[in-house]
Formats: structure tokens, C-alpha cells, sequence
């Protein structure tokens, strides 16, 4: 069994993603699609992962607002 047969994904915007959710409990541990210029790439939510601890992990602020 591979993750793609039992998780969905939805797109927007220019469609490079795939937000991936489990459909019984909504969960959205990840993304995997290509950054701007075409490159691969997954983007890993942290809050997903066992035995971590948030408070441990260095944040950088990100306002998209005013990309």
C-alpha cells in the first residue's frame, strides 16, 4: 500500500502542488509539487511528526501578504 492510494490531495492557485490529506481525519502532513523554477520539492508539516518537539524548532516569520 503506497501513500497514494489511501491519502487525497487538492490543488489552487497555479496548480504546482498537491496538498496531500488523509480523508478520514483531515490531517495535511504534507506537499510535494515543483518550487517556481520546476525544481521537486516536498514541504513537510512538523506537527505531523512524532516524538517532536515544536517548541525545540527554530522559526522564521514569513509574511506572505507581502510577497
Amino acid at each position: 500500500m503506497t501513500f497514494e492510494s489511501v491519502m487525497r490531495f487538492y490543488t489552487f492557485n497555479k496548480h504546482r502542488i498537491r496538498h496531500f490529506f488523509c480523508p478520514d481525519c483531515g490531517a495535511a502532513p504534507f506537499g510535494m509539487g515543483k518550487d517556481g523554477k520546476g525544481r521537486e520539492m516536498a514541504a513537510i508539516n512538523i506537527r505531523c511528526l512524532e516524538g517532536l518537539d515544536i517548541d525545540s524548532v527554530k522559526r522564521k516569520f514569513f509574511d506572505g501578504l507581502r510577497l
